[in-house]
C-alpha cells in the first residue's frame, strides 16, 4: 500500500483520521513512506502548540508509528503515542517491526 492507498482505505470506511480539520488540530504530518509486508505501517508526527494570554506551550514535534487494517480501515498506534524524538528513529522502528512480522510469517 502507498500512503494514498492508506488514506483512501481509511476514508472509505468512514474514518476521520486523515481529515484536514483533525490534522490541523494536532498539527499532524503524515510521512509518505510505508513499511511492512503489505505496506500498511506508516509514521505520523504531531506538535503540541498553544498560546493564550497566560500560557504558551510549544513542544517539539514527535513521531508515532501506526498501522491500518486494510479490511476495516481502523488505524492503531503500534508504538506509544509520540514515542520518537525524530523521524529517523520512527522509521527504523517501523522497519524493524515490519521485518519482525515478515520473519514471524516465515516461521
Amino acid at each position: 500500500m502507498t500512503i494514498d492507498d492508506i488514506i483512501a482505505c481509511a476514508k472509505s470506511h468512514g474514518s476521520h483520521f486523515f481529515d484536514a480539520d483533525a490534522r490541523r488540530f494536532f498539527l499532524s504530518r503524515i510521512s509518505s513512506k510505508t513499511f511492512g509486508i503489505e505496506g500498511n505501517i506508516f509514521v505520523t508526527s504531531e506538535k503540541h502548540e498553544y498560546a493564550s494570554e497566560r500560557v504558551t506551550i510549544n513542544e517539539p514535534r514527535r513521531y508515532t508509528v501506526r498501522a491500518i487494517d486494510p479490511e476495516t480501515g481502523e488505524i492503531d498506534s503500534l508504538s506509544s503515542w509520540q514515542q520518537f524524538d525524530n523521524q529517523r528513529e520512527a522509521f527504523e522502528w517501523a522497519r524493524r517491526y515490519g521485518q519482525a512480522m515478515l520473519d514471524q510469517r516465515a516461521s
